[in-house]
């Protein structure tokens, strides 16, 4: 099976320092007013919808990125 490999940006465009938890490893990245974040995904290809990459905002200071079944997801750029 082929993997999909793409990066994308999050960024934090409120006025308060926002927690992104990239799950389902549980890894944590607190990203600052202004602040931007650049990620990195692989994973197995699939038609299966069910397999896909989730960007939830889960409260106002929190946020998940969930990968799939098979998938990484690494943050290149760590916030200082």
């Amino acid at each position: 099976m082929s993997n999909i490999v793409f990066e994308f940006q999050f960024n934090n465009a409120r006025s308060k320092r926002l927690s992104l938890r990239i799950e389902p490893w549980g890894d944590v990245s607190r990203i600052e007013p202004g602040q931007s974040l650049r990620i990195r995904v692989e994973g197995p290809i699939s038609n299966d919808p069910s397999r896909c990459l989730i960007v939830q905002v889960e409260s106002d200071d929190n946020a998940s990125v969930w990968g799939w079944s098979g998938s990484n997801i690494t943050v290149l750029d760590k916030p200082a």
